[in-house]
């Protein structure tokens, strides 16, 4: 065996934990995402609350100046609308639903948690109000959806559980006064509606009915007074709206508007001296604004926007469109800003390596990637594709690189070549579709493009050859992989049979074929393992690597190293196994990975590629490529920083820290919004950055990692640079 692979084999030769987490690789890029974000006022400021595409329930303040990243709350709810948050005078209390429970946390005033998750009882979709007197949870229960209300004291603690409703299957709309709570209860087709007064305790004041067919219901209160919102006969009908006394009264019935055009929920907002309604007319967002007796309509206005209403605070309301959005009031005289602000989603495709660099791709939300690490651990990055691409196979011949980039939904392949830095060398090409199926490899002389059941060659020189060559009676479907021993290519994949019209599908068998280096057939396609197995991916001593499947949802990658050993990445970790297939060694890696996790042998070192959900700063909750070597080496020391301001920017300086670096990772924050990294990887000698200070910051945090081979250091110490507020954004 390979002195150094020996040594590796002998230093794990039992599972033993890696030197540091799995580093992450890629630049963080934030975008605007499409939610339905909840808006809630502390009295001072506007916090945004929504369920993020990463594994979290995020929040961020609303500025008009700069978006601000969202910071994870809590573990997301189990779908977009099943949390609720409230302000309760000193915090705000999130609840969310989870396995039919619903869990609560409270936050402080900038929406940042106090302690940990809380249990409060069974339920889903929940809506919840708060007071100083205390806080009711409305939800639903059970598998007949009842609604059901929790009672809970101002810390938190269950005070009771109160008596079932009569009625009601729907979602509730509640709110808190002064010394009262408010509740609608509704069917979920709408056909019968009541709202119920209850005291302090939850003790009943009076109950209600409210017309028949009802639906789009609201609730708001000035502290004392309840403004009812709903729509008769329909959810297209007319939009009315009655105010219930202290005393449970209902007032007379206001035409809000008479011609609404539009589905979609209503909300309902005391401003200080009225009601503001949201909702939809036609598709944009609309208000009505009603005076304090709930008696006349002083105005409304229309949104130039489109998008669907999610909810209303005083002053502002917020839309899902292509992104989620809030504008002040009126709509004429504010600009709409962007609110759910995260990490884009990342997704691991391919990888391959060179003589002198790795060449990772991924796809990052909409677009394909391309980042290249040299092997003295510099990175550098680039969008290679505005386009979604589902299916993602590379291959190098020591210098260049090829891709083979297959778009969602069966589109035509696409072909793009790379030098030797990972910039393209010219347009991409368009070949056929690949029916999921992709896969391209070098001899040493050629490129073998393998997409569909069609190989083509291409050689660094001369391009692409002209022929195409079916593969005849190949029945994989899935999973396609190519490796060549220098002689001939050898093509393998699973053969799935799924039920008809059910979506699912299971593995009964691996199959490969072998063709000569001219396309000649070196015999016909052959099964080579059952269902019980996984296609790993890579060819030894003539034969591809399978593994039998231990989780049946974490599929293997492996990898040839000398001697003819070979390492199999699948389940959290790497099986490092000699010649004959006896393990040697076990390397943890990490075991929240999402997709196909990659190996690549850069000479005498092996890398692990794959992904991983983290909720830490800067990611909250997005996936996100990660990298890890299987010789750990220790991370770097901490740098020291310092920051001055220069104008509108803030220039940060660090110091070179002890231990080997490869370069460094920037984040900051202003006040206390989320940290957000900087899309920029800063080389090993570049030991200064400038940051644009947003307008309405107080004041400007910023600190540093040193990154190299072992991952990421500790931060630095957090530089703080102090402002004078040229603007603050109010709520």
């Amino acid at each position: 065996m390979h002195v150094r692979w020996a040594a590796l084999a002998a230093l794990f030769l039992t599972a033993v934990p890696a030197a540091a987490d799995p580093a992450p690789l890629t630049n963080v890029r934030y975008i605007n995402e499409s939610a339905s974000p909840l808006l809630r006022s502390n009295g001072r400021e506007v916090y945004a609350f929504w369920a993020g595409q990463g594994d979290a329930l995020l929040a961020a303040r609303v500025s008009d100046a700069v978006p601000r990243a969202g910071h994870a709350v809590s573990p997301a709810p189990d779908d977009e609308l099943g949390f609720d948050v409230a302000w309760t005078g000193t915090h705000f209390l999130s609840v969310r639903e989870s396995s039919e429970m619903l869990w609560g946390r409270f936050l402080d005033a900038a929406a940042r948690p106090v302690g940990e998750e809380f249990a409060i009882g069974e339920g889903h979709h929940p809506a919840i109000a708060a007071s100083p007197a205390g806080i009711v949870v409305a939800h639903l229960h059970g598998e007949d959806n009842r609604a059901r209300d929790y009672l809970l004291a101002p810390d938190g603690r269950l005070r009771r559980t109160l008596p079932p409703r009569l009625i009601g299957d729907g979602v509730a709309a509640v709110a808190a006064g002064e010394s009262t709570f408010a509740l609608i209860s509704a069917t979920s087709g709408g056909h019968f509606a009541g709202v119920i007064l209850m005291d302090a305790d939850g003790d009943r004041i009076a109950t209600r009915s409210l017309a028949r067919q009802t639906t789009a219901l609201a609730l708001a209160t000035d502290g004392t007074r309840y403004l009812i919102v709903r729509t008769d006969t329909t959810e297209t009908g007319p939009l009315l709206a009655e105010l219930l006394d202290g005393d449970g009264n209902l007032g007379p019935t206001l035409l809000l508007d008479g011609d609404r055009v539009g589905k979609g929920q209503a909300f309902v907002s005391w401003n200080g001296n009225g009601w503001t309604v949201a909702y939809n007319r036609n598709t944009h967002p609309s208000v009505v604004y009603v005076d304090a007796a709930g008696r006349q309509v002083l105005g409304r206005e229309e949104s130039a926007h489109s998008g669907s209403v999610t909810s209303a605070v005083a002053g502002m309301v917020s839309w899902d469109a292509d992104v989620a959005m809030a504008s002040r009031l009126p709509f004429a005289a504010n600009e709409p800003v962007a609110v759910a602000r995260t990490a884009s989603e990342q997704r691991l495709l391919a990888a391959t390596a060179s003589q002198a660099a790795t060449l990772v791709l991924w796809a990052d939300g909409q677009t394909l990637r391309a980042g290249l690490r040299t092997h003295d651990g510099q990175w550098s990055e680039r969008e290679l594709s505005s386009r979604a691409f589902a299916n993602v196979a590379a291959a190098s011949d020591g210098r260049e690189f090829v891709v083979l980039a297959e778009p969602y939904f069966a589109g035509a392949v696409q072909l793009f070549r790379l030098d030797p830095q990972g910039n393209p060398m010219g347009e991409p090409v368009t070949l056929a579709s690949a029916q999921g199926l992709l896969g391209v490899a070098w001899d040493g002389t050629q490129y073998a493009l393998f997409y569909g059941y069609n190989v083509r060659f291409l050689h660094p020189r001369w391009g692409l050859d002209p022929r195409i060559v079916r593969i005849g009676g190949f029945p994989v479907n899935n999973n396609l992989a190519v490796a060549t021993n220098g002689s001939s290519f050898v093509v393998a994949g699973e053969q799935l049979s799924c039920a008809g019209g059910t979506g699912q599908c299971r593995p009964i068998a691996i199959h490969r074929h072998i063709l000569r280096a001219d396309l000649g057939p070196a015999g016909a396609p052959a099964p080579v393992s059952g269902p019980d197995f996984e296609l790993a991916g890579a060819i030894v001593n003539g034969n591809y690597v399978v593994v039998q499947r231990p989780y049946p949802s974490e599929p293997a990658t492996a990898a040839a190293m000398p001697g003819g050993s070979y390492a199999v990445a699948f389940g959290g970790r790497v099986e490092i196994r000699d010649s004959a297939g006896v393990l040697t060694s076990v390397v943890p890696t990490d075991p929240t990975n999402r997709d196909r996790p990659r190996l690549v042998r850069l000479g005498d070192r092996l890398l692990w590629l794959g992904t991983t959900r983290d909720t830490r700063a800067p990611y909250y909750g997005a996936n996100r490529v990660v990298m890890q070597f299987l010789d750990p080496v220790p991370p770097a020391a901490a740098p020291a920083i310092g920051v001055t301001r220069a104008g509108g920017q803030a220039t940060v300086a660090w110091s070179v820290p002890t231990g080997s670096v490869h370069g460094y990772r920037i984040e900051w924050r202003a006040d206390n919004a989320a940290w957000t990294e900087v899309e920029e990887w800063f080389p090993v000698g570049t030991l200064q950055a400038t940051i644009p200070i947003p307008e309405d910051a107080a004041r400007i945090a910023v600190r540093v990692r040193a990154i190299n081979d072992g991952g990421a250091s500790a931060y630095s110490n957090e530089a703080v640079l102090t402002l004078a507020r040229r603007r603050r954004t109010s709520g």
